[in-house]
């Protein structure tokens, strides 16, 4: 009888179990013989001089006690986690890989998702984005949005805020990266840093409305290299005035 396919464990056959004085009989002798040879063929040798002949099944593991280990640090390996997710630990510790991006193009409102993590969604008209709760979607989530063809409000769940505001409202043309803490949302930054780069501050602007000056001594043009002293025997050549356009 050969080893069990799901248990592994291998049972000699019938009456191979001998007592003193008996004759033996050589049928169940070499059935047994035979599976012996059989088993063994069938294990994996460990000097490696021969491979898996069929998918290697592991046990499902643990983050601290993975299927697949290392002799010098079993707490590091392969498991599996929930879901059927392919997992690494590293010294019992978990280690986390981001998801490739998704690229999708949204025309209207929409309602972010944990499916959507690691997202880059391109918003092509006004809309609002609707955040699922924070509990559910996890610490960590992050997802990126495009504003471009309308302003893009983002709309926590609840009384969740989003930098510690209410909502936040991406105008168009600029694009923001969204992270989960687990209990708010909060962004990268960037996009408020280029809109405050991009605002002219109002000491700028001259009284008739424009960022630039329009007297003319303000407007008269300022040389950088400075004058060298003449040597002996050079000209001078007679100064040009350059009046600003009005």
């Amino acid at each position: 009888m050969p080893r069990n396919p799901s248990t592994g464990v291998y049972s000699k056959p019938a009456g191979t179990t001998p007592s003193v004085g008996q004759v033996i009989d050589p049928a169940p002798w070499n059935a047994l013989t035979t599976d012996l040879g059989n088993e063994i063929t069938n294990s994996l040798p460990r000097d490696g001089s021969a491979p898996m002949a069929a998918p290697l099944k592991a046990a499902s593991g643990t983050v601290s006690a993975p299927g697949v280990g290392f002799a010098s640090n079993p707490q590091t390996g392969l498991y599996l986690k929930g879901g059927g997710l392919l997992g690494f630990t590293q010294n019992g510790v978990d280690v986390a890989f981001d998801k490739a991006s998704a690229y999708a193009a949204k025309s209207g409102d929409y309602t972010a998702l944990a499916s959507d993590d690691s997202a880059v969604h391109r918003f092509t008209a006004a809309a609002t984005l609707t955040l699922t709760a924070a509990a559910t979607l996890g610490a960590n989530w992050h997802y990126c949005i495009i504003a471009d063809g309308g302003d893009v409000t983002i709309d926590p769940n609840g009384l969740e805020t989003i930098d510690g505001a209410a909502t936040l409202v991406l105008k168009d043309g600029y694009s923001v990266e969204i992270i989960c803490s687990g209990a708010a949302f909060f962004t990268n930054k960037l996009f408020a840093r280029i809109q405050s780069k991009a605002e002219v501050r109002p000491s700028a602007i001259s009284s008739s409305g424009s960022p630039f000056p329009t007297t003319a001594a303000a407007r008269t043009p300022m040389s950088i290299f400075p004058r060298a002293p003449l040597g002996r025997g050079q000209a001078s050549l007679p100064a040009q005035r350059h009046s600003p356009s009005a």
